[in-house]
């Protein structure tokens, strides 16, 4: 497609209905339809578009630019989970760190690393993030179970949960799910375990998983 030539004050006139959302119905050297902004008012009303003070219109450049760049940031996600668990280990009545549980890392996007290894997720970029946490697990029969997630070892009390499993030592399901607020980074977000007694606590299912909420 060969280049089009315009005079400096139709290309402020183009610049300007572009911006405004009144895109011209061609884009052939002097085919715009009406009367043209001299250079002064086309240059006067570009700088007030992207002030957001032009009568008439509703947005800025700067702020839709702005929502833009906030929304592709929101998009910050990962997880880690365990389909068929094995793995059993001794709770107490003080909270302990769930260990050796997890077996996968979900798909993950920038600054959220998740590390099934280690059990946890690892976050990098300051901001409120939704957590849940969701878990199949089997134990001793009568006992009831306690569940949290913490954030760099402080336990986060608005996201656990507490499960009692029955006579006949089911397996139990249960899931919490919240806000974290996170003001520094790097941020390891971990499930702690607790019990009414020494029990034993096997996760045979569960998923870990977190999403930047955009605010």
């Amino acid at each position: 497609m060969p280049y089009q030539r315009y005079s400096i004050k139709e290309a402020l006139n183009r610049f300007y209905r572009l911006w405004s959302n009144d895109p011209p119905p061609s884009d052939a050297p002097n085919s715009l339809p009406g009367d043209l902004f001299s250079e002064d008012e086309a240059w006067s009303n570009i700088a007030e578009l992207f002030a957001g003070s032009l009568p008439g219109v509703t947005f800025s450049i700067p702020a839709v630019l702005g929502t833009a760049i906030a929304a592709q940031q929101a998009h910050r996600y990962g997880g880690i989970y365990v389909a068929t668990g094995t793995a059993t280990q001794a709770l107490t009545t003080s909270w302990a760190k769930i260990t050796g549980s997890f077996q996968n890392n979900m798909v993950s996007s920038s600054y959220i690393t998740p590390e099934y290894e280690f059990d946890h997720l690892y976050v990098t970029e300051v901001g409120v993030y939704f957590v849940n946490m969701q878990l199949s697990f089997s134990g001793a029969a009568n006992a009831y179970y306690n569940c949290a997630v913490y954030k760099n070892g402080v336990r986060e009390e608005q996201i656990r949960f507490r499960r009692r499993l029955n006579a006949n030592g089911d397996v139990g399901s249960a899931s919490a799910h919240g806000l974290v607020n996170i003001t520094g980074s790097p941020a390891a977000l971990e499930i702690y375990a607790m019990s009414d007694g020494s029990n034993n606590f096997t996760i045979e299912a569960g998923q870990f998983t977190i999403f930047k909420a955009y605010v």
